[in-house]
């Protein structure tokens, strides 16, 4: 049975893992170490605890929030969250809506349920 690792947000991406995609599991240790299929097919070791599991092939977009911090000064508006989706495929999908439940991928053509991704 094949499984499949996604990066939690949080830490920076490694290896050129990039954060909403889903990759294929290759070796998963007692240990709590994993070897993820990364990009380019190369293998890409990582902690257990920094990536979301599953046992099924992904079916759904990964919300992943974009905007990076930024300070704010007394009397200036909140700035607005950014979000991207990744789909199952890996295409990426901008803009993406906190309040959207689906969205459609261009690259597909395929319309998929919106999931967020987890926190580290």
């Amino acid at each position: 049975m094949a499984q499949w690792a996604q990066l939690k947000a949080g830490p920076p991406p490694r290896g050129g893992l990039e954060r909403g995609h889903w990759y294929r599991v290759e070796t998963l240790t007692k240990t709590d170490v994993i070897r993820v299929l990364g990009p380019n097919a190369v293998g890409v070791t990582l902690d257990v605890p920094s990536v979301r599991l599953t046992d099924q092939e992904p079916n759904t977009i990964t919300r992943v929030h974009s905007s990076s911090f930024q300070a704010i000064k007394p009397g200036q508006p909140m700035p607005m969250m950014e979000f991207y989706g990744v789909c199952p495929k890996g295409h990426r999908i901008e803009p993406l809506r906190l309040g959207d439940d689906e969205a459609q991928c261009p690259q597909c053509k395929r319309k998929y349920r919106i999931d967020d991704e987890e926190d580290f």
